[in-house]
């Protein structure tokens, strides 16, 4: 017959729970290690709490730093004890940098003041030397350039006088009536001008609250008329070239001012060849002055000619 394969003797039975039938499980005490179990070598206890019964320190570990060591630990062999380290750099040794705090008991060193006076007057002491010895080394260049160089004699030169044709000074023309043409030459012998002196405007009323006389004085117009007779544009600041003359000599210039029935001149004018132009020209005068004369002179005053009209009494 043939071998048979062995069987199974737990074949058919339900399977059995191991734990079945034993009490529950109470828990184990915390306090207390595991009933059987020695406690870990090497571990510290947990901080709070007694260390575990029987467990001896771990060998050979040095107590942390400015701690006790464990009751009935010796030192580590071999090791001396730790004795601390003072604070701060070894003497003689720069102070190390503490993140912007001094070290306790360090106090920087003073620096000492500088005499803003003493430093002024030690470097006006410099500029003084200085130039002394510029001014010596200076003249004694000088003297020694003279005494060793022959002497150079510098020619005369005589410059021609030229001779230039006064302006502003001239000729007065006769005294004319008022509102008769008196015929002016210019700087320019192409520039003529027949000019006239139309009316005289003794206590003019000025044409705004602006033109007004200074304290004291009142205003003075005379229209004029200019008729260029010449061959080329005649152009000027005619307030420039009018002035009137008082019974004591003293002659007064024209001002910006306006009067009304009378509208001025512009501040500069361009007449043609053969072309007119007419104005008012106003004066600042004293209140009580006699006016006696008009003038009127070219190209700003300075021609060779002055015209010249005569203001009845």
């Amino acid at each position: 017959m043939g071998e048979q394969p062995p069987q199974d003797p737990y074949q058919g039975q339900p399977p059995q729970d191991p734990y079945q039938g034993q009490p529950p499980y109470q828990g184990q005490p915390q306090d207390q290690p595991y009933p059987g179990q020695p406690p870990y070598q090497g571990q510290a206890p947990f901080p709070g709490r007694a260390q575990f019964p029987g467990q001896a320190q771990f060998p050979g570990q040095a107590p942390f730093p400015g701690q006790a060591p464990f009751p009935g630990q010796a030192p580590y062999q071999g090791q001396q004890p730790y004795q601390g380290q003072p604070f701060g750099p070894p003497p003689g040794s720069q102070p190390a940098y503490y993140g912007g705090y001094s070290p306790p008991g360090w106090e920087p060193r003073r620096r000492r003041r500088r005499h803003a006076v003493r430093g002024g007057l030690i470097a006006l002491g410099i500029f003084v030397v200085i130039g002394i010895a510029a001014i010596v080394a200076g003249r004694t260049s000088s003297e020694s350039a003279q005494s060793s160089g022959p002497a150079v004699s510098v020619p005369s030169i005589s410059v021609p006088s030229i001779s230039l044709p006064s302006l502003g000074a001239g000729s007065k023309l006769a005294a004319a009536p008022v509102g008769s043409a008196v015929v002016l030459t210019g700087i320019n012998q192409a520039e003529k001008m027949a000019v006239t002196a139309v009316t005289v405007f003794s206590h003019p009323r000025g044409a705004s609250y602006l033109d007004t006389a200074d304290q004291g004085d009142r205003l003075y117009a005379v229209q004029f008329r200019l008729h260029d007779t010449g061959s080329t544009t005649y152009s000027d600041a005619l307030m420039l070239d009018a002035a009137v003359v008082d019974a004591a000599g003293k002659s007064y210039k024209a001002t910006f001012a306006d009067v009304a029935g009378c509208a001025s001149f512009p501040a500069s004018v361009n007449i043609a060849a053969g072309q007119s132009s007419l104005g008012c020209l106003v004066f600042d005068v004293p209140q009580n002055a006699r006016i006696t004369l008009v003038q009127f002179t070219l190209d700003a005053g300075l021609g060779p000619q002055t015209g010249q009209w005569r203001i009845p009494a």
